[in-house]
């Protein structure tokens, strides 16, 4: 089954299979690294915006129970459900993790959240509305580097991508508006 609508995200395991968010057909898809479909990984959520994996190849996923609340899951690589948070936010979009934490960017709260790996604790939430540095306008997508140890966010209505430690404190940014 080679068919989206509307994908968001994507994941890669430790084997190399790849996990797609496909939004609007409420589901995460796995395929090899070839791009063979291997399974709809998890089907019983509702509009599934984010997916990412540790280092133990656990999925996290983003996605809307209801109307205006979002929540992030945790499977073990068999596809297991481990936890689900409660509320995260309005509007979620990717998410990133460094073994320790997920991070979920919530773009209608201009911010990310942590949430703890091990428990589905929802930890601090940072940022807010601005074009300060640490502030955002509509973060939408993030990314952790095991390589420098960073979180990378999308600053998306700033034009601009931001760089934090994972005790979340500014380290840089970079970007402006232009073609």
């Amino acid at each position: 089954d080679t068919n989206f609508d509307s994908p968001q995200q994507i994941a890669v395991d430790s084997s190399g299979n790849i996990y797609i968010a496909d939004n609007d057909n409420d589901r995460i898809k796995k395929h090899t690294s070839a791009g063979v479909f291997v399974s709809n990984f998890i089907t019983s959520v509702d509009e599934v915006i984010g997916v990412c994996i540790d280092s133990s190849d656990n999925v996290y996923i983003a996605f809307r129970n209801a109307a205006s609340d979002y929540r992030v899951r945790k499977y073990n690589s068999a596809g297991s459900l481990q936890w689900t948070t409660s509320t995260v936010g309005t509007s979620l979009w990717h998410l990133a993790t460094d073994g320790t934490n997920v991070y979920a960017v919530r773009t209608a709260q201009h911010s990310f959240t942590s949430i703890s790996c091990s428990t589905g604790a929802i930890g601090t939430t940072y940022g807010s509305g601005g074009s300060g540095d640490g502030l955002f306008s509509g973060p939408t997508g993030i990314a952790y580097s095991a390589l420098s140890g960073t979180l990378f966010v999308v600053d998306r209505g700033n034009d601009r991508v931001q760089e934090f430690t994972t005790a979340v404190v500014f380290v840089r940014k970079w970007g402006s508006a232009g073609a």
